[in-house]
């Protein structure tokens, strides 16, 4: 199933992963979870408000969480590229040597992440 946005193809949900994990029927709604997360980013990209940048990355990593409950994988932070996200200023190489690690790098200065 590719997930279009704006009326272009933005990605392939994997069917055969959604098979094994069994949960097929979820497709649509992990569908409209992408799309959601793809309009996160248009508003992120518009935004220059601080505070709602924040909120919006809060939101983002509860679209992360949910599409993990919707692949049936444990909820798990680790598992969430909060660096790809646009305006974004956290490690990118750093972030993605540590995937799956538990340790983050982050920039103090990020309009999302930082404090």
């Amino acid at each position: 199933m590719i997930v279009y946005y704006k009326g272009e193809p933005k990605l392939l949900l994997n069917e055969k992963l959604a098979k094994k994990q069994k949960c097929i029927h979820n497709l649509n709604k992990i569908k409209n979870i992408h799309i959601v997360k793809l309009e996160l980013f248009d508003a992120i990209n518009e935004e220059t408000d601080k505070v709602q940048l924040k909120e919006y990355a809060y939101l983002l990593r509860q679209c992360e969480f949910e599409l993990q409950k919707l692949w049936k994988f444990p909820e798990d932070l680790r598992f969430h590229r909060f660096w790809l996200t646009p305006k974004c200023i956290c490690a990118k190489i750093d972030n993605e040597d540590d995937y799956g690690t538990g340790y983050f790098s982050f920039t103090s200065t990020c309009p999302l992440h930082g404090w």
